[in-house]
């Protein structure tokens, strides 16, 4: 038996895709903030914080990627007239991933801004 997919949702997206833009972001900001963390008393001995930049440019890149993703899915997905359903569904999450995008770009950039103003050796 061949579910019946409504027109709107045959343009391949993926619950992962979704999910990605939900849940990429807040995962980026964690990682760069404990990674960096880590990183601070190799940048002290080594009087480097080349490191530190380059987490937290991933970190940006990898965020502003999936809030990427979810505006081009949010743009390819229509919703009928109705407006419920599974396309509202994806609509909804891509809404979500974007603006979860937005704020965590928002957090890494903060969490950046220290490497820039204090010194890794400071205590």
């Amino acid at each position: 038996m061949k579910a019946n997919v409504p027109a709107e949702l045959k343009s391949n997206v993926t619950i992962a895709e979704l999910w990605a833009g939900v849940l990429v972001g807040p995962m980026a900001a964690l990682i760069q903030l404990q990674v960096n963390y880590a990183l601070v008393l190799w940048s002290c001995s080594h009087h480097s914080t080349l490191p530190l930049h380059v987490v937290s440019a991933l970190a940006l890149f990898l965020t502003i990627v999936v809030g990427l993703l979810s505006f081009q899915i949010w743009q390819r997905v229509s919703i009928g007239e109705d407006g419920a359903g599974p396309a509202a569904r994806t609509k909804l999450m891509t809404v979500i991933g974007m603006l979860i995008s937005i704020l965590m770009s928002l957090v890494i950039i903060a969490q950046w801004l220290a490497v820039f103003i204090h010194d890794p050796c400071e205590r």
